[in-house]
């Protein structure tokens, strides 16, 4: 250990980084189904803020949130089963969903600190309600 201190401290860094991802990962026609033709309600856990997105069938994705107002995006689900999204004028992220014993999903993905809780969703309702 003494011999790569650098690579020993960032490994460590790593681990404490991670959370342990609450309940089941989702399948990929899980997430599918979970997101189209859905409004999400949520909360974006690491940028502290609300939100509402639509992930309409075709692949759109329109959001509001509190600190942005609206966006327009992009969606899609990977043959791994990740859930993907891509706003405008940002790169894309592939990310896991979980559903928690709870009955409420969670996104989980790798972040430059480590393998994180990155969306709490409170509810998933048919058809298109944007508007906060």
């Amino acid at each position: 250990m003494a011999r790569y201190p650098l690579l020993s401290l960032l490994a460590l860094l790593a681990l404490v980084g991670c959370t342990k991802p609450e309940g089941q990962r989702l399948a990929r026609a899980a997430v599918q189904a979970l997101y189209t033709d859905h409004t999400a309600v949520g909360y974006h856990e690491r940028k502290d803020f609300g939100f509402r997105r639509y992930y309409a069938p075709d692949g759109r994705l329109e959001a509001w949130n509190d600190r942005q107002g609206h966006r327009r995006g992009r969606w899609w689900v990977s043959d791994d089963g990740r859930h993907c999204v891509q706003m405008a004028n940002t790169d894309e992220h592939c990310r896991d969903i979980y559903r928690g014993a709870d009955g409420h999903h969670r996104k989980y993905g790798w972040v430059w600190y480590g393998y994180r809780l990155l969306l709490s969703y409170r509810d998933f309702q048919p058809g298109r309600h944007i508007a906060p």
